[in-house]
């Protein structure tokens, strides 16, 4: 799947895909794919100088996505309903669930700063929870979601 044309140094347009640009580097952090195990479209980077770069026309105030994966005891401890309660709050939309290995996966859109700020929300966790790892991966939006929601554990 073709990418959306980025700016690179220089003011050449190129596009980037999976297959093209190799994995992401949370990709390559967690042993070749992404926590969230999906193809990867990102909407905004860093460049090698620091700077953000925004790719495919995405602004401060569009909506972007985020799929998050929490590692620790966040199993058996209110983790899901405290996330899709503070989802509601911030009005995301998306979806959190158990994963079979003892994390939660949370998928959520909106603002990013209200993203942002629910990540904080992830790591501080409910009160009982011990929150190991937070991974996150931004990418497009999907527009699939009209709600927050608690999924089942596939």
């Amino acid at each position: 799947m073709p990418g959306r044309p980025i700016e690179s140094s220089g003011g050449r347009k190129r596009r980037r895909t999976r297959a093209a640009a190799g994995p992401a580097p949370e990709a390559r952090e967690s042993g070749g794919q992404a926590a969230h195990g999906l193809p990867f479209v990102f909407a905004d980077a860093t460049c090698h100088t620091g700077r953000h770069v925004n790719r495919g026309g995405h602004g401060a105030g569009d909506l972007s996505a985020v799929t998050v994966t929490v590692t620790g005891r966040v199993q058996g401890v209110g983790f899901r309903s405290y996330t899709y309660d503070h989802a509601r709050r911030l009005g995301l939309v998306g979806y959190v669930m158990n994963l079979r290995a003892g994390g939660v996966r949370v998928y959520a859109e909106g603002p990013r700063e209200t993203l942002k700020q629910f990540l904080e929300i992830l790591r501080r966790g409910p009160s009982g929870s011990r929150v190991q790892d937070v991974w996150s991966s931004w990418g497009l939006v999907s527009r699939e979601h009209d709600w927050f929601t608690i999924k089942p554990t596939p």
